[in-house]
């Protein structure tokens, strides 16, 4: 009796389990869009998901992958079977930059299920997609992931945004496009910095915040009317943790003019123009900066970089 009953248990625990892991199916309609908001047609959407529930007992992940061409209202749809309630997908053309993101429906577990089983009901959703055309991408100087040691703990060192470096002696830099004032304070175990970024009276920055994008992260051009600020001070500390005022905040960045000359009713007849992304830090007397562009081409409001012609060296020194 024991053993009819055991294998009852099991032959219902079983057809749970069968009934519970049947997959429902998912449809995902992307919309497409530009940065003015019109659609996109033509452009490859690349959708991947799992192809088996998670869990011990299942087996190892496989993962189902869909390739899909936008139409002319800029909308790729796609229908699957559903094993997880997230998704990834991939845009990408030869003519726009490539972006990338994740979508997910609202999850339901199985109940009592030992193994963690992500089911969703029959679900349809739009997943917008803003994407951003290469105009007139051009060389430039640029360096990434820049981690510059300071000359010493106080004092005031051009910087030279062609070479990505101090200007000599302190590094090989040839113009000094800003100087960085800085001081660092100890008492005790207490450290602060204060400095400054100062620009010459003719040039200067101004600061936006970056785009959505996966790998356009800033603007197409700089804005010759802005207007250019000429200092930015920044002061930390680690006494409490708080950063009172950084260099450079996350997901912010700067464009600037430097190298400017002006005619004598002051109107700009030569300057170049770059920018930097945030964040910049500074940590155990590095100054740390992830890019910078530079356009060596004189009145050239263009900041948009071909990545494939990159004019500096890859390593600067």
């Amino acid at each position: 009796m024991k053993k009819l009953l055991f294998s009852f248990l099991v032959f219902v625990k079983s057809t749970l389990f069968a009934m519970a892991t049947v997959p429902n199916f998912a449809t995902v309609h992307f919309q497409v869009k530009d940065e003015r908001g019109k659609p996109v047609s033509n452009i490859n959407v690349k959708v991947s998901t799992l192809a088996t529930y998670m869990g011990r007992f299942v087996g190892s992940p496989r993962m189902q992958t869909f390739s899909l061409l936008s139409d002319t209202n800029g909308e790729a749809t796609c229908s699957y079977p559903c094993y997880d309630s997230h998704g990834h997908y991939m845009v990408f053309s030869d003519d726009y930059y490539f972006e990338s993101g994740d979508y997910s429906f609202k999850a339901r577990f199985s109940p009592g299920s030992t193994i963690a089983l992500n089911i969703v009901d029959n679900k349809e959703m739009e997943v917008p997609v803003k994407v951003w055309k290469k105009q007139a991408p051009i060389p430039m100087h640029y360096a990434d992931s820049l981690r510059i040691r300071l000359p010493s703990d106080r004092g005031a060192w051009g910087f030279d945004l062609k070479k990505a470096d101090w200007v000599a002696p302190h590094g090989i830099g040839e113009n000094s496009d800003f100087v960085f004032e800085f001081n660092l304070r100890k008492d005790g175990e207490v450290m602060s910095v204060i400095g400054a970024i100062v620009f010459a009276q003719n040039d200067g920055f101004y600061e936006h915040t970056m785009t959505a994008s996966t790998t356009f992260h800033s603007t197409y051009s700089a804005d010759p009317d802005a207007k250019y600020a000429n200092r930015r001070e920044f002061f930390e500390s680690n006494g409490d943790g708080k950063m009172r005022q950084p260099i450079l905040e996350e997901k912010k960045y700067v464009v600037m003019r430097t190298r400017t000359c002006v005619d004598p009713e002051g109107k700009v007849i030569h300057a170049n123009y770059s920018q930097i992304y945030g964040p910049i830090r500074i940590k155990n007397m590095e100054l740390f900066i992830p890019a910078i562009f530079f356009n060596p081409n004189p009145n050239d409001v263009n900041l948009e970089f071909d990545f494939k012609n990159n004019l500096s060296p890859k390593k600067r020194r």
